[in-house]
C-alpha cells in the first residue's frame, strides 16, 4: 500500500469501471511515490495474433462497513499503445455491494520481436483532490492475473472442420 494520496483534478468514474480526467491528473502519494507491481510477459516467446489479460481487483477493507468510496488505480503497457499512457481504473469500494470487479483487456503488441510489461499502478487511498478531503477511499488489492494467446477465428474453424472431416472419414470406412 501507499497510505493516501491527493489528486489535483476531479475524477470521473464511469460504469465500465473506468476513471477520466479533464486533464491529466498529478498524484501526490503519502511516501513521494506509487507502488507499481510490474512483470515483462515475453509475448515475442509465443507469438499469437492477440491475447487477452484478465485480473481481479477488490477495494482493501471492500466488505466492510463504512462510507470508503471508489478508488483509482493504473495500468500502464508498454508496446501495446503508442507512448504506454496509463489507464485509470475505479477499485470497488463495497457500498452498494460490489466488493470486487475483473476487468478484461485485449491487446497486440506493437513490435511482436519485443516483450509487453504490465504494471499495475497503486497511489493509495484517495482522501483529496486538489488539497480538499473527500471520503475516504479504498486501495488497491490485485488477484489472479492471467494472459492468455488468443487464437485466430481461422485456426479454430479450420481445427473444427478438419476434426469433423477426420470424424466423418472414420464412420465412412467402419
Amino acid at each position: 500500500g501507499n497510505f493516501v494520496t491527493d489528486v489535483d483534478v476531479t475524477p470521473n468514474f464511469l460504469p465500465d469501471g473506468r476513471v477520466t480526467f479533464a486533464t491529466p491528473p498529478t498524484f501526490t502519494p503519502t511516501f513521494g511515490a506509487p507502488c507499481i507491481l510490474s512483470q515483462t510477459v515475453n509475448t515475442q516467446l509465443s507469438p499469437a495474433a492477440m491475447y487477452q489479460m484478465t485480473f481481479w481487483v477488490s477495494g482493501e477493507d471492500a466488505a466492510s462497513a463504512g462510507t470508503w468510496q471508489k478508488g483509482i488505480m493504473g495500468l500502464r503497457m508498454s508496446n501495446v499503445v503508442g507512448g504506454n499512457p496509463i489507464r485509470y481504473l475505479a477499485i470497488p469500494s463495497g457500498l452498494g455491494g460490489q466488493q470486487s470487479a475483473v476487468y478484461a483487456f485485449d491487446f497486440v503488441p506493437l513490435d511482436p520481436t519485443m516483450p509487453v510489461t504490465i504494471e499495475f499502478i497503486n497511489w493509495g487511498h484517495l482522501n483529496a483532490i486538489n488539497g480538499v478531503g473527500v471520503p475516504f477511499s479504498s486501495e488497491l488489492v490485485l488477484d489472479d492475473v492471467i494472459i492468455n494467446a488468443v487464437p485466430a477465428p481461422g485456426g479454430v474453424v479450420a481445427f473444427a472442420l478438419g476434426s469433423a472431416l477426420t470424424a466423418r472419414r472414420r464412420r465412412a470406412t467402419a
